[in-house]
């Protein structure tokens, strides 16, 4: 058992003692378990945004206490966790109780320093043992706010190794640590934490208090007030007017952004937030400004960008049809042997860090395997999201080339039909000096991407940035550089799905 997982035990299983100490003293037993609130098809179990009070406390080697920075904490305050380092492990816990594990869920917005992930660990009274997020949520290289959910239902035993999660779990005491840290001593700020179970329906509020000030170079600063929400709110989605019709510009969790508008005149803006399910509510008051000085004309977008205004609108559509068909967050991740091994799978559901992971590996399959399979996988898994990735055991010549995108169009159509979202990733390098059949296989698959309207992960493109050297090992597989690669082109893949199923502007008027 390793440093963390022993003082996690340690610090938790304090709770697991008192409320034993209270049932052998003969206590009148109450509930286990009530939920604090209950609104919008969820119940509530536990809910900090730290604005009147912190009811976290230390752990490990950390030190924790609110921080009031500006621009650098949320609302008001935030809570920040310190590490006392060099070494350790270190991270906050609060208690709480909260009973079973299917559906529940511990969300949060995470922003780090020399951290590259953090996780979440509950302990379980009825096991007496304490429980760990089989993915931790990865941040390496991500700047500012993150929101994360993890799904408990996906949790581990520490104790039980593998053994998945017990559905009439009983948890308390709910803690949050840095799973893996970079050299010297790390931190990450936390807030809107919420424990809740089900699935929300019920939208945040308007933001409040919006305020715009021009300035030089087109820059325009927005604030406002937190919204509000039954569970909390997560992202804030930015609209602003151009030609007479309103365009989402920038996303963030924080309540100031900065726009950078690349013409003078007058200008308008709108924000909406969403929750954690995505749920967009309605638009603070509309606000004019004048813009006097233009800032530069924007760089061509990057491909996830471009490819997500060709999609965005078909992507809405999809997600309106899951959300009376499919089970929510559920990703399944449907491929070959380079999505099939633990460390790939796990590395890129840490890296998405909000999904329910499923995973379809089929180590040596083609395309053909693809399609005929992926009925069942749809039937049995109702997923939310299909990362499908086939195609480096296909045969690459013309007519090969030809029957492989048919056999991935038929998978596309298939997830349509079902209203699952399939993302496409295009397939890895394989290491040698000719990557042009790879090539090959890459341009048809985005070109069929594109005329589907669904997205793409640029997993390729990342690899080769990176060196064959460094990402694909002696077998052919990804070594753990390459699944970090790979994974971090999924995000920013997830990153432009969820800006477009969060996109307000074609409600606003």
């Amino acid at each position: 058992m390793s440093r963390a997982t022993i003082l996690a035990a340690a610090v938790l299983a304090a709770a697991g003692t008192c409320a034993g100490q209270a049932r052998r003293a003969g206590a009148t037993p109450r509930p286990f378990a009530a939920p604090v609130a209950t609104a919008g098809g969820i119940e509530v179990y536990f809910k900090a945004d730290f604005e009147k009070a912190n009811p976290f406390v230390k752990a490990g080697e950390g030190r924790v206490g609110l921080d009031d920075a500006d621009g650098v904490v949320l609302g008001e305050k935030s809570l920040l966790v310190g590490h006392l380092g060099p070494e350790g492990y270190f991270g906050a816990g609060a208690k709480l109780e909260a009973a079973g594990s299917k559906g529940l869920k511990i969300a949060f917005c995470v922003r780090a320093e020399k951290l590259r992930s953090v996780t979440v660990n509950f302990r379980d009274t009825v096991k007496d043992d304490n429980t760990t997020a089989r993915s931790p949520a990865l941040i390496d290289g991500r700047a500012g706010w993150m929101p994360v959910v993890f799904h408990v239902e996906d949790f581990r035993y520490n104790a039980g190794g593998s053994e998945a999660i017990d559905a009439e779990a009983r948890f308390v005491h709910l803690m949050v640590h840095a799973a893996e840290t970079e050299a010297g001593a790390g931190a990450f700020h936390l807030d809107n934490v919420v424990v809740y179970r089900g699935r929300d329906t019920a939208p945040p509020t308007a933001p409040a208090s919006l305020k715009i000030a021009p300035g030089e170079n087109g820059r325009v600063e927005l604030s406002w007030r937190p919204a509000k929400d039954n569970a909390a709110p997560a992202v804030y989605s930015v609209h602003r007017r151009r030609m007479g019709r309103w365009v989402k510009v920038g996303e963030t969790s924080g309540t100031r952004y900065v726009d950078v508008v690349p013409a003078t005149g007058l200008q308008a803006y709108r924000v909406t937030a969403a929750d954690y399910d995505h749920n967009v509510g309605p638009p603070a008051v509309a606000m004019p400004v004048t813009v006097r000085s233009a800032g530069p004309k924007p760089a061509p977008p990057a491909a996830p960008v471009a490819d997500r205004l060709r999609y965005a609108a078909n992507v809405r559509r999809v997600h309106q049809a899951g959300l009376r068909r499919a089970r929510p967050d559920v990703a399944v991740f449907f491929g070959d042997q380079h999505l099939h091994p633990w460390a790939a799978f796990r590395t890129r559901a840490g890296t998405l860090a909000r999904v329910l992971p499923v995973e379809r590996g089929s180590p040596g399959k083609t395309t053909a395997f693809a399609k005929g399979r992926i009925a069942e996988v749809l039937r049995e898994d109702r997923p939310q999201f299909v990362v499908v990735q086939f195609g480096s055991s296909d045969e690459k010549d013309p007519r090969a080339l030809a029957a492989a995108m048919a056999n991935l169009a038929a998978v596309v159509d298939a997830c349509l039909r079902a209203g699952s979202l399939p993302v496409l990733c295009t397939i890895p390098p394989r290491g040698d000096a000719d990557e042009a059949p790879q090539k090959r296989f890459n341009r048809g698959l985005i070109e069929l991407a594109r005329r589907k309207q669904v997205p793409v992960s640029y997993g390729f493109e990342a690899l080769t940035a990176e060196g064959a050297g460094e990402v694909i090992g002696p077998s052919g597989l990804l070594t753990p550089a390459g699944n970090a690669a790979a994974a971090h082109a999924l995000r920013e893949t997830f990153d432009q799905i969820f800006f477009a199923i969060r996109d307000a502007s074609r409600r606003l008027r």
